[in-house]
C-alpha cells in the first residue's frame, strides 16, 4: 500500500474528494445539531414531555433508514441509465437543498404535529446523501488507497459534524442572553443549522462536476502501474 503521505497528496489533489468531504461535514454538522436539539424544541415550544418528544421523533427516525437505501438505489439507477458518476453527488445535493425550506418551516410551525411532520423531510435528506457519496469516494482512488480515503472522510465528517450540537447550543444561548425566550432562541438557532445544508449541497454539486474526470485519472494511474509492472 502507498504511504499515508502519498495517499494524502492524492486525495488533496482530487477536487471531487475535497468537495465531498466539505459537503459531508456541513451536512453532518446540520444533522447532528438538529438531532441533538429537536427534543428540546418540542418541549420548549410545544410543551411536550420528554417521553412524548421521544415517541414522536422515534417514528420519524424509523424512516431515516429507508432513505439510506433509497439514496443508494436511486443514484445507482441514474448511473446505469446515463453512465455519469456525477449522479452520486448531484442527486444527493438536490435532495439536501430541497429539504432546507422544510427544515426552516419545522422551526416556525405553529403546532407540534406540523413541526414533526416537516422534520421528516430533513431527516430523509440527512440519510439520503451518505451512501452515494461514500460509494463515489471509493471509486475515486486506487484500491490500495481506499481504506485511507474512507478513514479520512470519516474523520473529516466526524470532527466537523460533532460541532453541530455545540454550535447550535452556543447560538441559542447567545440569543437568549439578548432577550429571546428559550423557545425563540432555540428555534432561530435551528434555522441557522438548516441553512447550513445549503453549503453542504453546494459542495456536493461541485463534486459532481469533477467526478468523471477524477475517476478517469484514477483509471489512467492504474493502467500506468500495470504497464510498469509488466515491463
Amino acid at each position: 500500500p502507498p504511504p499515508v503521505r502519498e495517499a494524502a497528496s492524492w486525495l488533496w489533489g482530487c477536487p471531487t474528494f475535497v468537495h465531498v468531504a466539505l459537503g459531508g461535514a456541513a451536512n453532518l454538522c446540520s444533522a447532528t445539531g438538529t438531532l441533538a436539539w429537536m427534543p428540546s424544541l418540542l418541549q420548549r415550544r410545544y410543551g411536550m414531555s420528554p417521553g412524548e418528544a421521544g415517541t414522536w421523533l422515534s417514528l420519524v427516525f424509523v424512516w431515516g433508514g429507508a432513505a439510506t437505501v433509497l439514496g443508494g438505489a436511486a443514484t445507482d439507477r441514474a448511473y446505469r441509465a446515463t453512465g455519469r458518476l456525477s449522479w452520486y453527488a448531484r442527486m444527493p445535493a438536490a435532495v439536501v437543498a430541497s429539504a432546507v425550506p422544510f427544515g426552516v418551516g419545522m422551526c416556525l410551525a405553529p403546532g407540534a404535529a406540523g413541526c414533526v411532520s416537516l422534520f421528516l423531510v430533513p431527516t430523509l435528506a440527512a440519510n439520503f446523501w451518505n451512501g452515494p457519496t461514500k460509494a463515489l469516494v471509493q471509486g475515486l482512488v486506487p484500491p490500495a488507497m481506499r481504506a485511507t480515503a474512507g478513514s479520512v472522510l470519516e474523520v473529516a465528517n466526524g470532527v466537523v459534524g460533532g460541532l453541530g450540537p455545540y454550535g447550535c447550543g452556543t447560538v441559542a444561548s447567545a440569543l437568549e442572553a439578548r432577550g429571546r425566550t428559550p423557545a425563540q432562541a432555540l428555534a432561530r438557532a435551528l434555522i441557522g443549522v438548516q441553512v447550513l445544508m445549503l453549503w453542504g449541497a453546494a459542495h456536493l454539486w461541485h463534486a459532481g462536476s469533477h467526478a468523471d474526470a477524477d475517476t478517469r485519472r484514477r483509471r489512467e494511474r492504474e493502467q500506468q502501474e500495470r504497464a510498469e509492472a509488466a515491463a
